[in-house]
């Protein structure tokens, strides 16, 4: 799933700082929202969160289907760029395991 919103900030530009991740990046699948990533920065402190749509996860392992009103939205925390990887960490729906999380920076050309 956070492979799928990896993809969608493929569409960055080259340059490698983290305000380069700002804004709103959402990972569809099958026209639904799947997984949406809002990051803030001001006065040198990030801020966001990612929000998580329940989903279908068939035989293979593969999320084949998107269940709308069964996830939810955590603020991210520990946002920082390595190597190019933006990573952070969210806490799962009952705040008890915590998930980190990374999507690389490359052009829309792969470079």
């Amino acid at each position: 799933m956070i492979a799928v919103l990896a993809l969608a900030m493929a569409l960055l530009a080259q340059s490698t700082g983290l305000q380069t991740f700002a804004g709103s990046w959402t990972a569809e699948l099958k026209g639904e929202p799947l997984a949406r990533l809002d990051l803030t920065f001001a006065n040198g402190e990030s801020q966001g969160q990612l929000a998580l749509a329940g989903m279908h996860v068939d035989a293979n392992g593969n999320v084949d289907a998107v269940i709308p009103d069964a996830g939810h939205t955590a603020p991210i925390f520990d946002v920082a760029l390595r190597d190019g990887v933006l990573t952070f960490s969210a806490r799962d729906e009952d705040d008890t395991d915590r998930t980190p999380t990374g999507s690389r920076c490359v052009s829309p050309t792969g470079a």
